[in-house]
Protein backbone atom coordinates (compact mmCIF):
# COMPACT_ATOMS: atom_id res chain seq x y z
CA UNK A 1 0.00 0.00 0.00
CA UNK A 2 2.18 2.82 -1.19
CA UNK A 3 1.60 6.46 -1.75
CA UNK A 4 3.90 8.57 -3.83
CA UNK A 5 6.42 8.51 -2.21
CA UNK A 6 6.15 4.97 -0.88
CA UNK A 7 5.67 4.28 2.86
CA UNK A 8 9.33 3.38 3.18
CA UNK A 9 10.62 6.46 1.39
CA UNK A 10 8.35 8.72 3.42
CA UNK A 11 9.57 7.34 6.76
CA UNK A 12 12.81 8.57 8.38
CA UNK A 13 15.53 5.94 8.59
CA UNK A 14 15.37 5.71 12.37
CA UNK A 15 11.56 5.80 12.65
CA UNK A 16 10.13 3.20 15.02
CA UNK A 17 12.83 0.57 14.69
CA UNK A 18 11.89 -2.79 16.16
CA UNK A 19 13.34 -3.70 19.58
CA UNK A 20 15.75 -6.50 20.33
CA UNK A 21 14.43 -9.99 19.70
CA UNK A 22 14.05 -12.67 22.39
CA UNK A 23 17.76 -13.52 22.18
CA UNK A 24 18.75 -9.89 22.80
CA UNK A 25 20.06 -9.44 19.25
CA UNK A 26 19.22 -6.27 17.34
CA UNK A 27 17.47 -6.93 14.03
CA UNK A 28 19.42 -6.36 10.81
CA UNK A 29 18.65 -3.19 8.82
CA UNK A 30 16.67 -5.24 6.31
CA UNK A 31 14.14 -6.02 9.07
CA UNK A 32 13.93 -2.35 10.04
CA UNK A 33 13.14 -1.42 6.44
CA UNK A 34 10.17 -3.80 6.41
CA UNK A 35 9.04 -2.56 9.81
CA UNK A 36 9.04 1.02 8.55
CA UNK A 37 6.97 0.04 5.51
CA UNK A 38 4.26 -1.51 7.69
CA UNK A 39 4.46 1.33 10.21
CA UNK A 40 3.67 3.82 7.48
CA UNK A 41 0.99 1.59 5.94
CA UNK A 42 -0.90 1.39 9.25
CA UNK A 43 -0.32 5.09 9.94
CA UNK A 44 -2.00 5.84 6.62
CA UNK A 45 -4.88 3.53 7.53
CA UNK A 46 -5.22 5.18 10.95
CA UNK A 47 -5.41 8.62 9.34
CA UNK A 48 -8.05 7.38 6.91
CA UNK A 49 -10.01 5.76 9.74
CA UNK A 50 -9.86 8.91 11.87
CA UNK A 51 -11.22 10.94 8.97
CA UNK A 52 -14.01 8.41 8.41
CA UNK A 53 -14.98 8.50 12.09
CA UNK A 54 -14.83 12.28 12.31
CA UNK A 55 -17.10 12.63 9.30
CA UNK A 56 -19.56 10.01 10.58
CA UNK A 57 -19.72 11.72 13.96
CA UNK A 58 -20.37 15.15 12.45
CA UNK A 59 -23.04 13.78 10.11
CA UNK A 60 -24.98 11.83 12.76
CA UNK A 61 -26.24 11.82 16.33
CA UNK A 62 -25.42 9.33 19.12
CA UNK A 63 -28.90 7.79 18.76
CA UNK A 64 -28.37 6.79 15.11
CA UNK A 65 -27.90 3.10 14.34
CA UNK A 66 -25.34 1.88 11.80
CA UNK A 67 -27.82 1.98 8.92
CA UNK A 68 -28.38 5.68 9.56
CA UNK A 69 -24.65 6.23 10.11
CA UNK A 70 -23.82 4.70 6.74
CA UNK A 71 -26.55 6.62 4.94
CA UNK A 72 -25.63 9.95 6.49
CA UNK A 73 -21.92 9.43 6.04
CA UNK A 74 -21.84 7.90 2.55
CA UNK A 75 -20.87 11.02 0.64
CA UNK A 76 -18.02 11.80 3.01
CA UNK A 77 -16.77 8.21 3.01
CA UNK A 78 -16.88 8.17 -0.79
CA UNK A 79 -14.94 11.41 -1.10
CA UNK A 80 -12.26 10.37 1.39
CA UNK A 81 -11.99 6.87 -0.12
CA UNK A 82 -11.46 8.27 -3.61
CA UNK A 83 -8.72 10.57 -2.31
CA UNK A 84 -7.02 7.71 -0.47
CA UNK A 85 -7.06 5.50 -3.57
CA UNK A 86 -5.66 8.34 -5.67
CA UNK A 87 -2.82 8.82 -3.18
CA UNK A 88 -2.11 5.09 -2.72
CA UNK A 89 -1.76 3.35 -6.11
CA UNK A 90 -1.23 -0.09 -4.55
CA UNK A 91 -4.51 0.00 -2.60
CA UNK A 92 -7.38 -1.68 -4.45
CA UNK A 93 -10.32 -0.88 -2.16
CA UNK A 94 -11.13 0.94 1.08
CA UNK A 95 -14.09 1.66 3.30
CA UNK A 96 -16.00 1.02 6.50
CA UNK A 97 -17.60 -2.29 7.48
CA UNK A 98 -20.23 -1.74 10.16
CA UNK A 99 -21.00 -4.22 12.94
CA UNK A 100 -24.47 -5.73 12.73
CA UNK A 101 -24.38 -6.09 16.52
CA UNK A 102 -24.37 -2.29 16.75
CA UNK A 103 -27.64 -2.10 14.81
CA UNK A 104 -30.92 -2.92 16.57
CA UNK A 105 -32.25 -4.73 13.49
CA UNK A 106 -29.05 -6.63 12.78
CA UNK A 107 -28.73 -5.57 9.14
CA UNK A 108 -25.31 -5.71 7.54
CA UNK A 109 -23.95 -2.43 6.24
CA UNK A 110 -20.77 -1.92 4.20
CA UNK A 111 -19.54 1.27 2.57
CA UNK A 112 -16.75 0.02 0.32
CA UNK A 113 -15.13 1.75 -2.61
CA UNK A 114 -12.80 0.05 -5.09
CA UNK A 115 -11.05 0.60 -8.38
CA UNK A 116 -12.73 -0.59 -11.57
CA UNK A 117 -11.45 -1.66 -14.97
CA UNK A 118 -11.79 1.86 -16.36
CA UNK A 119 -9.47 3.17 -13.62
CA UNK A 120 -12.36 4.86 -11.89
CA UNK A 121 -13.71 4.25 -8.37
CA UNK A 122 -17.12 2.75 -7.62
CA UNK A 123 -19.07 1.53 -4.62
CA UNK A 124 -19.04 -2.27 -4.34
CA UNK A 125 -22.38 -3.96 -3.66
CA UNK A 126 -22.07 -6.95 -1.29
CA UNK A 127 -24.71 -9.61 -0.78
CA UNK A 128 -25.97 -8.68 2.68
CA UNK A 129 -29.31 -10.52 2.64
CA UNK A 130 -28.99 -13.57 4.95
CA UNK A 131 -31.43 -15.51 2.76
CA UNK A 132 -29.58 -14.69 -0.47
CA UNK A 133 -27.39 -17.09 -2.46
CA UNK A 134 -24.31 -14.91 -2.06
CA UNK A 135 -24.73 -13.82 1.55
CA UNK A 136 -21.52 -12.18 2.76
CA UNK A 137 -21.40 -13.08 6.45
CA UNK A 138 -18.53 -10.73 7.14
CA UNK A 139 -18.77 -10.72 10.94
CA UNK A 140 -17.30 -14.25 10.91
CA UNK A 141 -14.31 -13.34 8.75
CA UNK A 142 -10.90 -13.04 10.40
CA UNK A 143 -10.30 -9.38 9.54
CA UNK A 144 -13.55 -8.38 11.25
CA UNK A 145 -13.34 -10.73 14.22
CA UNK A 146 -9.75 -9.90 15.15
CA UNK A 147 -10.04 -6.13 14.74
CA UNK A 148 -13.54 -5.33 15.98
CA UNK A 149 -13.24 -7.59 19.01
CA UNK A 150 -9.83 -6.36 20.16
CA UNK A 151 -9.34 -2.92 18.66
CA UNK A 152 -5.92 -3.94 17.34
CA UNK A 153 -4.45 -3.60 13.88
CA UNK A 154 -4.66 -6.77 11.84
CA UNK A 155 -3.45 -8.19 8.53
CA UNK A 156 -5.49 -10.95 6.93
CA UNK A 157 -4.35 -12.98 3.95
CA UNK A 158 -3.39 -13.72 1.41
CA UNK A 159 -6.87 -15.04 0.58
CA UNK A 160 -9.48 -15.02 -2.16
CA UNK A 161 -12.36 -12.88 -0.90
CA UNK A 162 -15.06 -15.30 -2.06
CA UNK A 163 -18.52 -13.68 -1.96
CA UNK A 164 -16.73 -10.39 -1.41
CA UNK A 165 -14.62 -8.67 -4.06
CA UNK A 166 -13.47 -12.06 -5.44
CA UNK A 167 -9.81 -11.06 -5.66
CA UNK A 168 -6.60 -12.53 -4.20
CA UNK A 169 -5.89 -9.90 -1.58
CA UNK A 170 -4.42 -8.93 1.75
CA UNK A 171 -6.59 -6.79 4.06
CA UNK A 172 -5.34 -4.30 6.66
CA UNK A 173 -7.88 -3.29 9.30
CA UNK A 174 -8.41 -0.92 12.25
CA UNK A 175 -11.38 -0.50 14.61
CA UNK A 176 -13.77 2.41 13.96
CA UNK A 177 -15.49 4.21 16.85
CA UNK A 178 -18.17 6.91 16.57
CA UNK A 179 -19.82 8.80 19.45
CA UNK A 180 -17.66 6.87 21.90
CA UNK A 181 -18.64 3.37 20.79
CA UNK A 182 -17.12 0.86 18.34
CA UNK A 183 -19.32 0.67 15.25
CA UNK A 184 -17.19 -1.39 12.87
CA UNK A 185 -13.82 -1.41 11.18
CA UNK A 186 -12.00 0.51 8.48
CA UNK A 187 -10.09 -1.57 5.96
CA UNK A 188 -7.76 -1.44 2.99
CA UNK A 189 -7.50 -4.21 0.40
CA UNK A 190 -4.25 -4.70 -1.49
CA UNK A 191 -4.07 -7.17 -4.35
CA UNK A 192 -1.29 -9.69 -3.85
CA UNK A 193 0.37 -8.71 -7.12
CA UNK A 194 0.62 -5.11 -5.89
CA UNK A 195 1.77 -6.09 -2.39
CA UNK A 196 4.54 -8.26 -3.79
CA UNK A 197 5.62 -5.43 -6.07
CA UNK A 198 5.90 -3.21 -2.98
CA UNK A 199 7.66 -5.67 -0.67
CA UNK A 200 9.90 -7.67 -2.99
CA UNK A 201 12.56 -4.93 -3.33
CA UNK A 202 12.82 -4.83 0.47
CA UNK A 203 12.97 -8.61 0.80
CA UNK A 204 15.64 -8.81 -1.90
CA UNK A 205 17.97 -6.80 0.35
CA UNK A 206 18.43 -9.88 2.53
CA UNK A 207 21.53 -11.91 1.57
CA UNK A 208 19.63 -15.18 1.90
CA UNK A 209 16.06 -16.45 1.94
CA UNK A 210 13.56 -14.13 3.61
CA UNK A 211 9.79 -13.96 3.93
CA UNK A 212 6.97 -12.25 5.77
CA UNK A 213 4.79 -14.71 7.67
CA UNK A 214 1.37 -14.16 9.25
CA UNK A 215 0.25 -15.31 12.70
CA UNK A 216 -1.13 -18.46 11.03
CA UNK A 217 2.28 -19.29 9.58
CA UNK A 218 1.23 -18.36 6.04
CA UNK A 219 3.74 -16.70 3.75
CA UNK A 220 2.70 -13.17 2.85
CA UNK A 221 5.60 -12.44 0.50
CA UNK A 222 9.13 -13.75 0.02
CA UNK A 223 12.29 -13.38 -2.03
CA UNK A 224 12.51 -17.05 -3.00
CA UNK A 225 10.50 -19.54 -5.03
CA UNK A 226 10.85 -22.03 -2.17
CA UNK A 227 8.50 -19.90 -0.03
CA UNK A 228 5.35 -19.14 -2.03
CA UNK A 229 2.67 -16.69 -0.87
CA UNK A 230 -0.05 -18.62 0.95
CA UNK A 231 2.22 -21.56 1.88
CA UNK A 232 2.31 -22.63 5.53
CA UNK A 233 5.82 -22.70 6.97
CA UNK A 234 7.59 -23.65 10.19
CA UNK A 235 10.64 -21.35 10.25
CA UNK A 236 12.55 -23.38 12.85
CA UNK A 237 12.37 -26.49 10.67
CA UNK A 238 13.81 -24.48 7.78
CA UNK A 239 16.61 -23.03 9.89
CA UNK A 240 15.24 -19.51 9.62
CA UNK A 241 15.47 -16.76 12.22
CA UNK A 242 12.27 -14.99 13.29
CA UNK A 243 11.61 -11.34 14.15
CA UNK A 244 8.05 -10.08 14.81
CA UNK A 245 7.36 -6.58 13.48
CA UNK A 246 6.02 -5.33 16.82
CA UNK A 247 6.82 -1.64 16.45
CA UNK A 248 4.85 -1.42 13.20
CA UNK A 249 1.67 -2.82 14.75
CA UNK A 250 1.61 -5.45 12.02
CA UNK A 251 0.60 -9.00 12.89
CA UNK A 252 3.47 -10.41 10.81
CA UNK A 253 6.93 -11.83 11.40
CA UNK A 254 10.05 -11.60 9.25
CA UNK A 255 11.82 -14.94 8.82
CA UNK A 256 15.27 -14.99 7.26
CA UNK A 257 18.57 -16.84 7.01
Amino acid sequence: MSSSPSPLEAAPAAELADPLDESGVAPPPEVDALSRWFTRAFADLDTLNADFCEHLEKASSPEDDVVALARLGRDGIKKRSKRFLAEHPAADGVGVIFARAADAEGRGVIEWWERDASLGVHRYAFGLNPSGDRFYDYEKIEWFVMTFGSGQHWITGPYIDYLGVDEYVVTLTAQSSVHGRPVGIAGVDIKMSDLERELLPLLQRFPGRAALVTTHGSVLASNTSSLIAGDRVRPAELGLKEHPLRASGASVTVVYE
